[in-house]
């Protein structure tokens, strides 16, 4: 019988399918509950209950032991149960002093292996250095006084050159005497250090550092970088850094003096918070200021030399100050002024003091006067030197966070044009605080080798002009009030309007006065001759000058001319005030009112040609 024949095709396997699938699903179902019923059948062989399992037994058990808890315990019981549940007596007073101790125990020592190893060492981190604040810069024209060389120098100016007629001398006229000057474009920019904020700072990071040094821990100041843009016509320029020793050479080369200074060593950085090598840093972070010439001054009638300004040239004024310092030296003014009224009142004598130069007149120490403009002043004692050093003892960052919140910045850019724009960023820096120390300290590494750590760079804050400062032309205009005899010696007629023209005189370099007549659209100049008038009695000869100027008047307003005759009555209505509109080469509009120019003009209206100075009054004799 021949053997099958098995074939492995899907038509095999479809058809074993179809004729074997139910037994094989069959086959698998008593395969699994196999285990089942094995379970059930172990399950009625050992699980079943024994007769002391009955429920009636477990009834008896649990009778029995509650009778247990529940019965009356003899004598010896009693106690014995007592003594178990109180347990021993134990005095916690003395439990708890075995674990005091009076005695310090010393420092540990070594490697410090007593220390968590995560988590508890502190590296110092990278301070942030803060840049100025309200940086600000304002530009002008200067008469500084001239070097002691430079007058009276063959084919030079004299000291004191006349600048009226010399016939005027024999009609006992006084004379204008105008101390020597040099002409000086500047641009100050003053700023504040943010001293509170980088000691808090410091604080911050240092305060539970793992290494700390008190030496380190405050912020010191190391020097700066003044960065200057010269505008072209596009409104665009190259920044170029200063060279702060060239430029201190340019100073003492030129100046004669420096002025005094005008705020308390509390608004300065000292030497201490600001250490620095003069042979690499010249100046420190409140620069000096020149020391200015003294105004014009007329000869006296009996043809003796009157005082010619005051001595030691005169003060800057607030525009070399920042407002901000102007406000904390007012502010401490009237706090020694309460304390000195304080004192009074409890009968202690009163101590002088010191108002920062608030008040007017000069002072013998290092503060002076707060005049309102570039040209005027009160008077002030300045010696010669560039620095001024004032070390104020430091306990730490509580003393920085504890003084005035800023310091003050200045410097005096010298290198500049008139008429020509200009841009301003300054950076400061710090000493580093980590240079030098072992690496395991910092956070940073690369800190070890850093000297010192610079600012973003701050820039001028000028919001109305985009912080562009534009230095003024040589020449600035002013205006006045005038009487009738003003205007017949201007050379006036009845309707014409004056503008006052404040230029250099051409011998000393100092600054005089010139009046001119202005029409609205046409520019301001003077060119006129020599010519003689006749105010009053007198003959007054007024030389001839000539001056020019880039400005142009866009509109005036007002009534220049006093109404001295006019009577005011009812219904009368005062004029509108004076003023004038301006506009330069440059597109730059100015607003002239004789307020805003009178303290100029009052100081300098002895250089105006042809000037009558008031007649002294003569006192008179007693009769009986």
């Amino acid at each position: 019988m021949p053997l099958p024949k098995f074939k492995f095709t899907p038509e095999t396997f479809l058809s074993l399918a179809a004729n074997h699938g139910e037994k094989l699903l069959a086959a698998i179902a008593i395969l699994c509950s196999l285990p089942l019923a094995w379970g059930g059948v172990d399950a009625l062989r050992t699980k079943m209950l024994t007769s002391e399992q009955a429920p009636d037994k477990l009834t008896d058990a649990a009778a029995a032991a509650s009778k247990l808890f529940t019965r009356e315990l003899s004598d010896e019981q009693q106690n014995d149960l007592s003594g178990r549940i109180r347990g021993p007596q134990i005095d916690t007073v003395a439990e708890m002093k075995k674990w005091y101790s009076d005695e310090v125990s010393p420092p540990p020592g070594g490697l410090g292996l007593n220390r968590p190893l995560l988590g508890d060492v502190r590296s110092r981190a990278t301070p942030v250095v803060h840049p100025l604040e309200q940086l600000r810069a304002v530009s002008g024209l200067a008469a500084i006084a001239r070097r002691s060389e430079e007058v009276g120098m063959a084919g030079g100016n004299q000291p004191f050159p006349e600048m009226m007629n010399p016939e005027a001398m024999g009609q006992g006229r006084p004379q204008v005497l105008s101390p020597p000057a040099t002409l000086l474009p500047y641009i100050v920019l003053t700023g504040l250090v943010p001293v509170r904020k980088q000691a808090e700072e410091y604080r911050s990071l240092y305060a539970t550092a793992t290494f700390r040094d008190p030496q380190r821990d405050i912020p010191r100041w190391s020097d700066f970088t003044v960065e200057r843009q010269t505008l072209d016509a596009t409104g665009e320029g190259q920044w170029k850094t200063i060279d702060l020793r060239k430029t201190v050479k340019r100073w003492g080369q030129v100046w004669a003096g420096v002025a005094t200074e005008a705020l308390p060593p509390t608004l300065i950085l000292s030497d201490t918070e600001n250490p620095r090598d003069p042979s690499v840093m010249p100046i420190g972070f409140f620069g000096p200021l020149p020391q200015l010439a003294e105004r014009p001054s007329l000869a006296g009638f009996d043809g003796q030399m009157g005082t010619t300004g005051q001595q030691g040239g005169l003060s800057w004024g607030l525009k070399a100050l920042h407002p901000w310092a102007v406000e904390e030296v007012e502010k401490l003014r009237k706090q020694q002024e309460e304390e000195m009224l304080k004192q009074q009142e409890g009968g202690l004598p009163g101590l002088p003091m010191a108002d920062g130069g608030l008040s007017a007149g000069g002072m013998s120490g290092g503060f002076s006067g707060f005049p309102g403009g570039d040209f005027s002043g009160d008077s002030g004692s300045g010696d010669f030197g560039m620095e001024s050093g004032f070390d104020d003892p430091l306990a730490g960052p509580e003393g920085l966070i504890n003084s005035p919140e800023y310091r003050v910045f200045r410097f005096f850019d010298t290198d500049v044009e008139p008429g020509k724009a200009y841009r301003y960023r300054v950076t400061i820096r710090l000493w580093n605080p980590n240079v030098g120390l072992p690496v395991r300290y910092l956070e940073d590494p690369l800190q070890v080798d850093v000297v010192t750590l610079a600012s973003e760079p701050a820039e001028a804050d000028l919001s109305t002009t985009g912080g562009i400062v534009r230095v003024p032309g040589r020449s600035r205009i002013l205006t006045r009030m005038l009487t009738s005899n003003d205007k017949k010696l201007a050379g006036l007629g009845g309707r014409d309007n004056e503008a006052i023209v404040i230029d250099v005189n051409p011998d000393s370099g100092n600054f005089e006065l010139h009046s001119t007549e202005i029409r609205r659209g046409q520019p301001i100049g003077i060119k006129r001759e020599s010519k003689r008038l006749r105010i009053g009695n007198q003959r007054i000869s007024v030389p001839a000058h000539e001056v020019e100027t880039d400005l142009t008047v866009i509109d005036q307003v007002g009534e220049q001319e006093l109404a001295d005759k006019k009577r005011v009555g009812r219904g009368f209505v005062p004029p509108p005030p004076f003023e004038l509109l301006l506009v330069d080469t440059f597109g730059a509009v100015e607003h002239v009112t004789p307020i805003e120019s009178e303290k100029i003009v009052r100081d300098y209206l002895p250089t105006l040609p042809g000037y009558i100075p008031p007649q002294p009054i003569q006192p008179m004799e007693q009769s009986f």
